[in-house]
């Protein structure tokens, strides 16, 4: 009986294609983070525009499930076969796909599982309020920051690494700035920080937040919170 596999000169490439099209939803979903600073109007009109896009089942089953399932597939092939000593930029970029692959699908279930199990669309208000309410702020936005800085450092080093790999003569220009460190970190680090300033936005440390429906948030996610620590014995109670 034999056995299809995939030629091992191949994976890199359909590496590198994968997290470029998964990059696409990455960039555009920080962006709507990041616009949070620019105050909540500005915020609603992006997610408005953007969600009715991926988050269309059409779109968002390949891009947000299939295509990063397939990444992570192959980015653990390549883990496991992978000798040798490296840089430590990319050291970093491995340490955090390793970070992300173990928490992304909990991430995609803890935000649009509210909308499929719950009815609740999550948005600038959801977000707010996680980082608002005294119980649980700092819990969320320590895991905010890691889980968005994770994302950029992979996303920034990832994106260079790929047009390195499906790299065609006319794109040396590209490449030599591409894969410059320096530019890889001054970008990481300026989106590092927009992003930082978009969560203390959702945190009112800009601007007062003008909230259309505070309770409807308390109580759905002190529900959500009681149905999975009352197994244990526990009940929450949030403000």
């Amino acid at each position: 009986m034999s056995t299809t596999r995939i030629n091992p000169q191949l994976i890199p490439k359909l590496q590198a294609i994968s997290g470029l099209i998964f990059s696409i939803y990455l960039l555009a979903h920080l962006l709507n983070h990041i616009l949070a600073f620019a105050g909540r109007d500005i915020y609603d009109k992006y997610f408005a525009t953007v969600s009715k896009v991926y988050h269309n089942p059409i779109v968002e089953i390949p891009l947000i499930v299939i295509v990063p399932t397939f990444h992570m597939i192959l980015g653990i092939k390549q883990a496991l076969s992978r000798k040798g000593k490296t840089t430590t930029l990319n050291q970093v970029f491995r340490y955090c796909g390793y970070g992300l692959t173990m928490v992304y699908f909990g991430h995609v279930l803890a935000t649009r599982g509210q909308t499929i199990l719950y009815g609740k669309e999550t948005g600038f208000e959801s977000a707010a309020f996680t980082l608002s309410n005294p119980y649980i702020r700092h819990v969320f936005f320590a895991y905010y920051v890691t889980f968005i800085s994770m994302g950029i450092i992979h996303t920034v080093i990832g994106f260079s690494k790929a047009l390195q790999i499906l790299a065609v003569p006319q794109m040396r220009p590209i490449l030599s700035i591409v894969r410059d460190s320096r530019v890889l970190v001054s970008v990481i680090l300026v989106l590092m920080i927009l992003s930082t300033l978009g969560i203390l936005s959702y945190a009112g440390a800009f601007y007062k937040i003008k909230w259309v429906g505070y309770e409807h948030h308390r109580q759905h996610y002190e529900k959500i919170f009681n149905s999975i620590f009352n197994v244990v014995g526990l009940n929450v109670h949030l403000e």
